[in-house]
């Protein structure tokens, strides 16, 4: 509406701000109903404030492109890629060239290369930094992600609300859940693993997978899992929540 539209816009600029939330709506207010007076009176120069979100990007990402580190806070490409490079030359970044990305790199001087790699199981939100640019899920693990709520059911691959599965240090593919409250059971409405994933690792994804699922039911109040044979994973994870091991 045009109510909505006028309100983002006034959002955007800071002439409103978010009051909070009943249910799916955001409420509105005026900064000075929510932001304390230090806040609101604080000035600040814009272009030393981006700079230091560009840093706290960098952070975050460990490496990252140009355009990594801009979306992260959702800024101007072409003004984050001139302040990049005056944060290289200001020594606050270097610039880096990573293995079959085309474009260069940044990080900060400090960064270092984890000498261990990663030993965890865990299902991500569809808005989690990791998959949420997607041209960089697809550049570091060949991960296309969408999500297909607005995809008609019959033109759906995946399912209706698919949570990417983060498995050590990778995405190895996606799972579609669902709490049903009413007999309090988590159903794995498909269960997905990425095409490279070798066929020997399998078993092993599964049994982490099954584990992680048992937590999830628990802090969802959900007594029992059910897994639906749809997806190339799914008759392993079925097979895998049935053993107690």
């Amino acid at each position: 509406s045009d109510v909505k539209r006028a309100l983002e816009y006034m959002f955007m600029y800071g002439e409103v701000v978010s009051g909070g939330r009943e249910g799916f709506n955001r409420l509105y207010a005026l900064p000075e109903q929510v932001l304390p007076a230090k806040i609101r009176n604080k000035s600040t120069d814009p272009i030393a404030s981006r700079k230091q979100l560009l840093l706290k990007a960098a952070k975050a990402h460990g490496v990252g492109t140009a355009g990594d580190l801009a979306d992260y806070f959702r800024m101007n490409g072409p003004l984050a890629k001139k302040l990049l490079h005056e944060l290289v030359e200001d020594k606050k970044l270097e610039v880096a060239e990573v293995e079959g990305w085309k474009e260069k790199a940044f990080m900060l001087p400090e960064t270092k290369v984890p000498k261990e790699k990663a030993n965890r199981t865990t299902l991500l939100s569809p808005f989690d930094p990791l998959v949420w640019f997607r041209p960089r899920a697809e550049r570091l693990w060949d991960f296309h992600y969408r999500i297909e709520i607005y995809t008609p059911e019959p033109k759906r691959i995946f399912g209706y609300y698919t949570l990417p599965l983060l498995w050590n240090d990778r995405i190895a593919g996606r799972i579609d859940l669902k709490n049903d409250r009413q007999s309090k059971t988590l159903l794995v409405q498909s269960a997905w693993h990425e095409e490279d994933i070798p066929a020997k690792q399998l078993p092993a994804l599964a049994k982490d997978l099954a584990t992680h699922l048992r937590e999830v039911a628990q802090w969802q109040g959900c007594e029992t899992i059910e897994a639906k044979q749809k997806g190339n994973l799914s008759a392993a994870l079925a097979k895998a929540l049935k053993s107690k091991n």
